[in-house]
């Protein structure tokens, strides 16, 4: 049975949260990159070179976990530096790459039960 991907969450306050996701998708956006193209004519490509990871996977996390999940995520506050807010992406069990990111997206509706279902999208960051 393969492994479940995980993606370990780290919010802006430090706190962590397990994503365990059968949906992860990890795209290599290319920012700026043009073709212009003129009939009979080569296109001319212009790369500034500025590519960035997009990230985005769901879960089924428990209202409890919502709760705090939210709370985190809502706050006032929020410093990005060096450290934090990140991703880790375990893409084999044990071996993993961090990406520094800043949350675009977190949707969320119910399933019953207690239960969510959690859509996450994260944009690779720098400094």
């Amino acid at each position: 049975m393969p492994d479940t991907p995980q993606i370990v969450f780290t919010d802006h306050d430090g706190n962590t949260y397990n994503i365990f996701t059968d949906d992860l998708e990890i795209s290599l956006e290319y920012d700026g990159l043009t073709v212009s193209r003129q009939p009979g004519h080569v296109g001319i490509t212009t790369d500034p070179i500025q590519e960035y990871e997009a990230v985005t996977c769901s879960c089924t996390m428990s209202g409890t976990s919502l709760h705090t999940l939210r709370g985190q995520l809502k706050d006032a506050t929020k410093a990005y530096d060096a450290t934090d807010p990140k991703i880790a992406v375990v893409y084999d069990g044990t071996n993993a790459w961090t990406i520094l990111v800043a949350t675009v997206r977190v949707r969320y509706r119910p399933m019953g039960d207690n239960l969510w279902y959690v859509h996450f999208t994260f944009i690779e960051r720098s400094l």
